[in-house]
């Protein structure tokens, strides 16, 4: 496998089984204040050990996200500002911080805000290191550990995490720690940004962080197949933004962060709630109340006197509201049900025994 793709699936992956615990608690901003504030902490960071490969650098930019979430959490709590609000003022502050020290004293460092929102995804694999006399990328090995790290996180506390996450009155009954749990949540997902900041850019940290994940919920209210289905979200989204960037040389990241966007469109429309299902519902229930009103009719005029004109092959058309193709195709499908059927002698439609017991069947449904 390319290696580009395959650092973008690990990233992807990562990112987003996090991701789907913010969507649980609503706090899908959440993923990109954090991917905006950890810039401030890598330009901290650098400014005091002025080396861009130090590791120092995501200890700061890790523990800057910490910090923009533990503010935001206070203001929350205290009723000063609504978790929105908090956020909506503070990532805004820390990111444009940032940019200013970037624009003022690091001109000529290899930090700008280009790679800051689209990254250099496509000029990892040069950046390699060496493990036991094997060179592999660097963004490659990060990505490993990082997935490693998430697995074994959700892995170890996945029953505290449901609970504290969907019932945090329950969690604290049961003893949860929450607060820890809580921020130990949020530094991992502080983590994996810092990671993948400089690789994928801050567009697709949050893109990754929240739309396959959001995606993946529009299709199931099952957990563990959200989980699932986040995963196999990501991938797509990897795989079809890598190949249709490569293929019309444009921006990975961008490509990718927009495929993701229609795959989330597709699932909002064709959910079970969405708009697209409910027009197909509508027609599926519209053409059932048409069958039973074709079979009531045949069954409410089986013994009287007008049968003849009422259920006559080529006199039925008259005595029904709906199209002659649209009742051609529902009388066919009566035949072939064999709800009904037609009395060669007297040509005219006859209900069966079958469609006796359907037609009382649906009679309970619909009245």
């Amino acid at each position: 496998m390319n290696v580009i793709l395959l650092i973008m699936t690990l990233t992807s992956i990562s990112l987003s089984i996090l991701g789907l615990f913010l969507i649980f608690r609503n706090m899908s901003m959440t993923a990109d204040a954090i991917s905006h504030t950890v810039l401030l902490g890598i330009v901290i960071g650098f400014l005091f050990v002025r080396d861009i490969n130090s590791p120092i650098l995501v200890i700061f930019a890790a523990i800057m996200g910490l910090i923009m979430v533990f503010i935001t959490q206070k203001l929350s709590e205290k009723k000063l500002m609504k978790n929105d609000d908090a956020l909506g003022f503070i990532f805004p502050l820390f990111f444009s911080i940032a940019v200013i020290i970037i624009s003022k004293y690091l001109r000529n460092v290899h930090i700008d805000t280009e790679i800051v929102l689209s990254g250099e995804v496509v000029f990892a694999p040069f950046d390699t290191i060496e493990i036991f006399n094997f060179e592999i990328p660097k963004a490659l090995l990060t990505s490993i550990i990082a997935i490693v790290l998430n697995v074994l996180f959700i892995a170890i506390f996945y029953k505290e995490l449901v609970i504290a996450t969907f019932d945090e009155n329950f969690a604290k009954l049961s003893n949860i720690k929450t607060s820890a749990l809580f921020y130990a949540l949020m530094a991992l997902i502080s983590l994996n940004t810092v990671i993948a900041f400089d690789t994928v850019g801050a567009i697709l940290v949050v893109s990754f962080l929240i739309v396959p994940a959001a995606s993946g919920y529009l299709l199931t209210q099952k957990l563990k197949n959200t989980f699932i289905l986040t995963i196999i979200i990501a991938i797509i989204d990897s795989f079809l933004g890598y190949f249709l960037a490569y293929k019309f040389n444009l921006s990975v990241s961008g490509v990718t962060a927009g495929i993701s966007g229609i795959i989330f469109l597709i699932c909002l429309l064709f959910n079970r709630e969405g708009i697209f299902t409910k027009i197909y519902n509508t027609h599926v229930l519209k053409r059932q109340i048409n069958l039973f009103l074709v079979l009531v009719h045949v069954d409410n005029h089986k013994n009287s006197i007008d049968r003849f004109e009422e259920l006559g092959l080529n006199t039925i058309y008259k005595h029904l509201s709906i199209k002659k193709d649209v009742l051609d195709h529902i009388l066919k499908k009566l035949i072939d049900k064999e709800f009904i059927k037609v009395n060669e002698k007297d040509q005219i439609f006859e209900i069966t025994d079958d469609g006796e017991i359907f037609c009382e069947r649906m009679k309970k449904k619909f009245i």
